[in-house]
């Protein structure tokens, strides 16, 4: 009777022990299966200390070849993709699910600071990006005229307001219009955005219309003087003319002026007095009558005019001169003379609370024709040149170009626009940029001003910082800014629009391809402006349907592991990224377990260890663990390294201890370690896996002179009939050993139970029990074994094994 085992492969405990191949193991510790034979892995070689070895994990990085991050807890740190980036950034978050305050920092050379490989700044860094400012102020001192008209102001940016009785006003709503019989206005009328009761202490109500400002060209401005008593006068409004086959049509026009002054006295107002002073210099509109007759439309009286009902005595002879310019049958020049006596009448009496006085047309035509509505907004810029997202534009508003626009005092502040943010989470905050929109709406460069700690050094905004501190402080008396320039004067345009900094909150970056750093909050993930680390778009945010546990890159996109079903984000750039949904049951149940394996990522589940790449997920322990098994691995607890193709998992044991266990992607094998690691790195350059073990140790997995100590447990041979062995045989590999072991156990089986029957030792030179030196091919004889129908072994040594026998006899040992 013979049982051979022919080679050396991982455990499997998913299977029956006696059903398992002959070379599969049943229990399998710090075992390389790699090239067939039974080896150990070599030792650990060391590589400093740090302070921090929290059981439930620690974070290690390698920054520079004689610097390392290590931190307590689940930290992501990234390189910036910057090209040649003199800093030498690196950008890290702590993956926290119940934190409200977790950022993504940045760490670079000049925070960095040797300290036996152990280095603790992530919680003393700044913060990745800059916020956006807070917003401007602009008085609006640009946009009133003054004294254009008789010391009048008129607004070129204003909605027009009229003032009527509030009994009228209370008549009127929102989205009724209004005809307003002023040049430039639209003959259709202007909607009622607002009606005021209340006025403006005049007694008056104040009715506000949504115009078009840009039509303002001439406009008459009239003041508006409210009555001495509460009864309101009757006026004549307008003046009808006598004069026979005058000519006239609708829509002439006429000049009317005095030929004679009318006499004048305490008791008597004449009739020319009705003319307001500008009437022989202004254009009235004709209304025809009939042939004989004519008005004048608008031609209001003034204030003095004579009431309603008053008897004029006497009124004096006074002649008038019409000219129409506009009218052919009456001539162009033509001098008409109007007797007031006799030719002139008074009509259209119209009812008014307060007296009007014509102050005059504004005239402004060609300034309006070239007015360009445009709007400011500032940024900020931080040493490394990041750049941030504008403030919120002020209100457009018209200017003449080349036109002053005067900032006030106090018009900016060095203010974040950001809840949650404080200018002092900024990486050395450098320049103030004020940007405005030219004709075509584009925003371009007015001024930069750049900060420092000399207080009377500033253009737009008056801030200097405190010694070399971040504190940075806005001097009490502001800052008075000009700006006249066209817009051919003016500088590059913006390209930080929509640039904002990662929300507090995110976490679990990563360095996704074509220069773009990931990472998620919630349901949510956020990613980067290519080669732009610091800018988060809104547009770039795509959403899951379940929490978002992890990222890992593969060879098709991005995976997006949650707590349901996983996504694969694909695209060249996060303006066209497209999520996909995976209709597989495979959650990721540990952020600390996901591991980049370069085209494909591996991750923890609650049924397995698994593989996602591209469209497809794996379970890769699911023909060698039951879920039952795998729930013994505690696998919300672990945490993942890599090593030539290699996973290796550290979890939280049901004593309280950390262990381990690998997996080859290669060989498929799975085996358990003694390794007890709190955390892991791995190098690229080095191909070294880095871990830090309990005591805090920082060591480099797999890279010592010597093998350890490994443990090989077959499956149970059953043979059918009780049987015994006294001959052996153990093939080894013919390598060198300094100093080597082998311990060779064979064991009856009998149902769930086993028996040791058999020890054998082994050392270089040295021959315990029978075993010859190794390496060796010579069989042994052994002690005869009791009879037993199932028999198991197992190996523990530093000895490269590459096949082991045991036999009855010699000849049973030779068959084939």
């Amino acid at each position: 009777m013979r049982i051979t085992v022919p080679a050396f492969t991982g455990l499997n405990k998913r299977i029956a022990i006696q059903r398992l191949g002959d070379s599969v193991a049943s229990e399998a510790t710090d075992c390389d299966f790699r090239s067939g034979d039974l080896r150990g892995y070599l030792d650990d070689a060391p590589a400093g200390t740090t302070v921090y070895h929290d059981i439930s994990g620690v974070t290690i990085f390698d920054y520079s070849p004689t610097q390392e991050l290590v931190a307590n807890g689940d930290w992501d740190i990234v390189r910036s993709p910057v090209v040649n980036d003199t800093y030498k950034r690196v950008y890290f978050s702590k993956y926290d699910p119940g934190s409200t305050t977790n950022y993504v920092g940045i760490i670079e050379s000049r925070n960095v600071q040797d300290q036996n490989g152990g280095l603790a700044v992530l919680s003393s860094t700044k913060r990745l990006g800059v916020p956006k400012p807070a917003d401007i102020y602009i008085p609006p001192t640009y946009e009133i005229r003054q004294g254009d008209v008789f010391g009048a102001s008129l607004s070129t940016n204003s909605d027009a307001t009229v003032k009527v009785l509030p009994t009228l006003a209370a008549q009127l709503d929102k989205g009724i219009k209004l005809i307003v019989s002023a040049p430039g206005f639209p003959i259709t009328g202007l909607s009622i955005t607002d009606v005021n009761l209340t006025g403006t202490g005049d007694g008056l109500a104040v009715v506000t219309l949504a115009g078009n400002k840009k039509v303002w060209k001439n406009c008459d401005v009239v003041k508006i003087t409210p009555p001495s008593t509460t009864t309101p006068k009757v006026f004549k409004t307008s003046i009808t003319f006598r004069l026979s086959n005058h000519g006239l049509v609708n829509g002439d026009q006429v000049v009317v002026s005095r030929r004679k002054a009318p006499a004048q006295n305490a008791v008597n107002q004449g009739w020319p007095t009705l003319f307001p002073t500008t009437a022989g210099s202004t254009l009235w509109s004709v209304t025809v009558i009939d042939l004989h007759n004519f008005s004048l439309d608008g031609l209001n009286v003034t204030a003095n005019a004579t009431e309603a009902g008053t008897v004029i005595a006497d009124p004096p002879t006074v002649k008038f001169s019409v000219f129409a310019p506009t009218s052919v049958s009456f001539g162009n020049p033509s001098t008409v003379s109007v007797n007031n006596s006799t030719d002139v009448t008074q009509s259209s009496v119209t009812n008014f609370t307060s007296s009007t006085t014509s102050l005059g047309t504004w005239v402004d035509a060609a300034a309006i024709d070239t007015l360009r509505s445009r709007s400011y907004c500032i940024t900020y810029v931080n040493s490394y040149g990041d750049e941030s997202a504008p403030s919120t534009p002020t209100n457009p508003f018209d200017v003449v170009p080349g036109s002053p626009v005067t900032f006030g005092p106090n018009s900016f502040t060095v203010t974040s626009g950001v809840p949650g943010w404080s200018m002092n989470d900024v990486t050395d905050l450098i320049e103030v940029r004020l940007y405005r929109t030219d004709e075509t709406g584009t925003f371009r460069l007015v001024t930069t001003d750049s900060l420092s700690t000399d207080s009377t050094k500033y253009n737009i905004i008056k801030v200097y910082r405190t010694g070399t501190t971040q504190t940075i402080q806005t001097k009490s008396d502001g800052n008075i800014f000009v700006d006249k320039l066209t817009d051919a004067q003016l500088g590059e345009p913006l390209t930080t629009t929509g640039w904002y900094p990662p929300p507090q909150g995110v976490q679990g970056i990563i360095s996704a391809p074509n220069g773009v750093i990931a990472g998620f909050k919630g349901k949510t993930l956020y990613a980067s402006v290519p080669y732009v680390p610091y800018a988060y778009p809104v547009a770039y945010q795509t959403a899951t349907d379940a929490d978002i546990m992890g990222l890992v890159t593969t060879g098709s996109g991005i995976a997006v592991l949650t707590k349901q079903m996983p996504y694969i984000m694909i695209g060249s750039d996060p303006s066209s990224w497209s999520m996909i949904k995976l209709e597989v049951p495979a959650a990721c149940v540990s952020h600390a377990s996901i591991v980049d394996m370069g085209t494909f990522g591996i991750y923890a589940g609650p049924e397995g260890l698994m593989a996602i790449t591209g469209a497809e997920v794996r379970n890769l322990t699911q023909d060698l663990l039951t879920r039952a098994q795998w729930q013994l691995y505690n696998p919300t607890s672990i945490i993942g390294g890599h090593s030539e193709g290699r996973y290796v998992g550290s979890y939280i044991a049901t004593d309280g201890t950390r262990k381990s266990f690998i997996f080859d992607t290669v060989t498929g094998d799975f085996a358990d370690l003694s390794l007890s690691a709190v955390g892991f790195y791995t190098d690229l350059y080095s191909d070294t896996l880095k871990f830090v073990d309990n005591a805090g140790n920082i060591k480099q997995w797999n890279r010592g002179s010597t093998r350890k100590p490994y443990n090989w447990t077959s499956k149970v041979f059953e043979l059918g009939k009780p049987s015994t062995f006294g001959i052996a045989q153990l093939i080894s590999p013919s390598e060198v050993y300094a100093t080597a072991t082998l311990t060779l156990k064979l064991y009856g089986w009998d149902g769930a139970l086993t028996t040791l029957l058999a020890t054998f030792g082994a050392a270089v030179g040295v021959t315990p029990a029978g075993m010859y030196p190794l390496p060796n091919v010579t069989p042994f004889r052994i002690p005869v074994t009791p009879r037993y129908t199932a028999y198991k072994l197992s190996l523990q040594g530093d000895v490269s094994v590459a096949t082991v026998s045991f036999a009855s006899t010699m000849d049973e040992l030779k068959e084939v």
